[in-house]
């Protein structure tokens, strides 16, 4: 942290040298915070341990959780329906209020959207709810049994859904997820099958696969035939996950959709849940 620095003063025809000390922590809290401000979260910690001026800059500036805090934060909160708009944005400070949305989830759109942060990056997170999902058959009540916020398809089925990229973080390669799982453990063979995933963006950006719902193929050391077919995966929540694609976030907003579809088994089969399509940053 620190650094000499020789100064000269002349005296006459005499040049006298002598070493000064300086160190960061000399300069204005404003100005560290500034420079902290460039990183990420995850650094700001680090950075936090290395000194007590470093942690109190962490701890305390206002302008540091500022910068990490997705730009259009407010409107977002504002969306929310559970939360207290006054106490979060009003009432907390900038880190206390990127801390409980990384820890805690904003229900948007009447409960049919959840959104988050990534505590590590501050990154946003996204979950599109199964009623905010096209679904075919999803208008006849005779194909549904309704499970809390879940659904629970009965025929062959086809899953879309779609989101704005600006409820996204900019220039972050995503991932597109659908979660379920189904209510009978033993009816897992009947999703032996592979689906046809895609995302499409309206930049014209096209991104197609084949994915296996059957978790059971990854546990068995198989896989669908094709090299290309994406496997399910239990997650450590219970849900089971399965990926339907990446895309890529720009400056500009941009809207991408995303659909399953069956193609190979349209037999009667029940017992599926589905969550819904949750987008995160893509893991490199």
């Amino acid at each position: 942290m620190a650094r000499e620095m020789v100064e000269q003063l002349e005296f006459g025809r005499e040049t006298i040298s002598y070493i000064v000390e300086t160190t960061i922590n000399n300069l204005p809290d404003e100005s560290i915070a500034t420079v902290i401000s460039f990183t990420t979260p995850r650094d700001a910690c680090h950075i936090a341990t290395l000194s007590t001026t470093f942690n109190n800059v962490v701890g305390n500036s206002d302008i540091v959780w500022d910068r990490f805090l997705p730009p259009n934060y407010r409107e977002i909160v504002l969306r929310a329906s559970n939360v207290d708009h006054v106490h979060l944005l009003d009432t907390l400070s900038k880190k206390d209020l990127y801390m409980y949305l990384a820890d805690n989830s904003l229900l948007l759109d009447q409960g049919l959207m959840k959104f988050s942060l990534e505590k590590s990056t501050g990154k946003m997170c996204c979950t599109l709810l199964a009623r905010k999902l096209g679904i075919t058959w999803g208008e006849r009540p005779s194909y549904w049994h309704l499970l809390v916020r879940h659904v629970i398809p009965r025929l062959r089925f086809e899953i879309k859904g779609g989101i704005t990229t600006s409820m996204l973080s900019p220039n972050t390669r995503y991932a597109a997820y659908l979660v379920f799982d189904v209510t009978n453990r033993s009816i897992w063979d009947i999703y032996d099958f592979p689906i046809e995933v895609t995302i499409e963006t309206s930049g014209g950006e096209v991104v197609t696969g084949m994915a296996c719902l059957d978790p059971c193929r990854r546990e068995g050391g198989e896989g669908p035939e094709g090299n290309n077919v994406k496997l399910s995966k239990k997650r450590i929540d219970g849900w089971v996950e399965v990926e339907i694609g990446e895309f890529y976030t720009r400056e500009e907003d941009e809207q991408v959709t995303f659909s399953l579809m069956e193609i190979e088994n349209g037999f009667a089969k029940g017992s599926l849940v589905v969550q819904g399509i949750e987008i995160r940053p893509k893991i490199e």
